[in-house]
């Protein structure tokens, strides 16, 4: 029951924080949408600032999960294109917990450290699969330089579909296509068509 109510009031206050554009979170009426009361809420988080953390961390979480459920590929390239797809995918199903977790502001709340506290981990996905690309030959580069280029076409299109800016028939394949742009770019010695995934 403690659970539950937990998982509301995360999703009530996830709710709060983007539709209000980031101004601000109200405890009060956290609290008066999630059926329960102020006290409940610092009972469980301590307050505001112990909310947005565990806002974070829930959200953080929930991809980790995802990404850890799937299934291995002999193919390091399909593998990163999975991971991008998984990431893409759980950005859709869950908008206010991803646009907390990418850093849509809240005022007057200093945030903990994503980059280190919370990326870091889910970050290793990435990274494993390309050093098996590389280390294969199907690509050739720094990890850095591939990974960024992955994430800000995933982050890219993300945005603008959460903003409304632009809508696609079917952005997963062009998601897709972005991502064998890239290993294109990064070319190694043993890149064939055979091996490049499949739209």
């Amino acid at each position: 029951m403690a659970s539950e109510l937990r998982d509301r009031i995360l999703e009530v206050a996830a709710q709060e924080l983007m539709t209000s554009g980031g101004k601000g979170l109200v405890l009060r009426s956290v609290a008066k949408r999630s059926e329960t009361t102020t006290q409940a809420i610092y009972t469980q988080f301590g307050g505001k600032q112990g909310l947005v953390e565990a806002l974070l961390n829930s959200g953080w979480s929930r991809l980790t999960a995802r990404l850890e459920d799937l299934q291995p590929n002999e193919n390091p390239l399909e593998h990163l294109m999975e991971i991008g797809l998984c990431y893409y995918r759980f950005a859709n199903e869950n908008p206010n917990f991803y646009q907390l977790m990418v850093g849509r502001s809240v005022p007057n709340l200093s945030l903990p450290e994503r980059q280190k506290k919370y990326t870091g981990p889910w970050q290793q996905f990435t990274a494993v699969a390309l050093h098996q690309a590389i280390s294969r030959g199907l690509l050739s580069g720094r990890v850095e330089d591939i990974g960024f280029l992955l994430w800000a076409t995933c982050h890219g299109m993300i945005d603008l579909k959460l903003n409304g800016f632009v809508q696609h028939e079917d952005d997963e394949a062009l998601l897709r296509k972005g991502g064998i742009g890239i290993f294109s770019a990064f070319a190694g010695p043993a890149l064939t068509p055979e091996v490049l995934p499949v739209i």
